[in-house]
């Protein structure tokens, strides 16, 4: 088995040659766009059968891209009677000695999929940043038309509004708040409702600002706090997947007594949330953390 090893200012360390580079500068930095939230956006603005990219920076395989201005990248005529959904990537190519925008076209169908990339270790790689809807006869493409799928070389901030609603009647909120990091496909944030009044039964659910890899080793999200302030008690629940959004399905119920007394912990069947949230407005704060699809 031979032993490798690189960069040196002597010896065999020296001749560095571009795979070796790029195996090297992958554990710097993951693929992805970096620095700020429109970094090579791409958008739709029914201009032409076309979109645009935004100016940016990013990491393929360890290999740097920089584009410093706008760029307009044309879509194929869809004349197939069926939608169309394409891929807009940087495209590195380590044959051409390059990273370009480029489109991987899908397939038209009654429900199209999106196409998949070429990811593979030494040679074309493909990092994607939007799909596009292109669908029958298009002239345009509109803002609507495009999904953003850029990752992020470092953890970038997000907010989204959690939305809330329940296996019966829909709860109400004075107010509903939440912040997220992304991390390449990495998701970590928390959420506030203020002012919440159930008035159902059954088990509310929470929207999560990204769909979830819905695997059986990853349903469990995270911790949800709830506190009345007509009862005085908090209650802890366990948070767990329940298709795109996330519900509570075990509570860890702990309150304290005269001053220094704490109740043991107990474990509760998720029904018992319902009873507890209907004892009057209460407050919701949950952290979370999950891999996204």
């Amino acid at each position: 088995m031979a032993q490798n090893s690189w960069p040196f200012v002597g010896g065999g360390g020296t001749a560095v040659n571009e795979d070796q580079w790029s195996i090297m500068a992958r554990f710097w930095a993951q693929s992805g766009v970096t620095d700020y939230a429109n970094t090579l956006e791409v958008y739709g603005d029914s201009s032409g059968r076309q979109v645009k990219v935004k100016t940016g920076r990013a990491c393929v395989r360890g290999h740097w891209y920089e584009n410093t201005a706008v760029e307009t990248v044309a879509i194929a005529a869809n004349a197939s009677g069926n939608p169309r959904i394409d891929r807009i990537v940087l495209r590195l190519d380590p044959s051409a000695n390059s990273i370009v925008l480029a489109v991987v076209q899908g397939t038209p169908a009654g429900s199209p999929s999106a196409p998949a990339l070429t990811q593979t270790d030494v040679g074309t790689y493909e990092l994607t940043l939007a799909r596009v809807a292109v669908a029958n006869g298009a002239s345009t493409i509109a803002a609507g038309d495009v999904t953003d799928e850029r990752t992020y070389v470092d953890g970038v901030y997000g907010n989204w509004t959690p939305a809330i609603t329940g296996s019966g009647a829909n709860p109400t909120a004075n107010s509903s708040t939440g912040r997220y990091v992304k991390n390449g496909k990495q998701r970590s944030g928390w959420g506030r409702i203020v002012g919440f009044t159930y008035g159902g039964s059954g088990t509310i659910r929470l929207s999560l600002p990204d769909t979830p890899k819905t695997t059986s080793g990853y349903t469990r999200l995270g911790i949800m706090q709830i506190y009345s302030s007509v009862t005085g008690t908090l209650a802890m629940f366990q948070l767990e997947l329940n298709g795109t959004v996330a519900q509570p399905v075990r509570q860890t119920h702990g309150m304290a007594e005269d001053g220094d007394s704490l109740v043991a912990l107990k474990f509760l069947t998720g029904s018992d949330m319902s009873t507890f949230i209907t004892s009057g407005t209460v407050t919701i704060e949950y952290s979370f953390d999950y891999e996204a699809a």
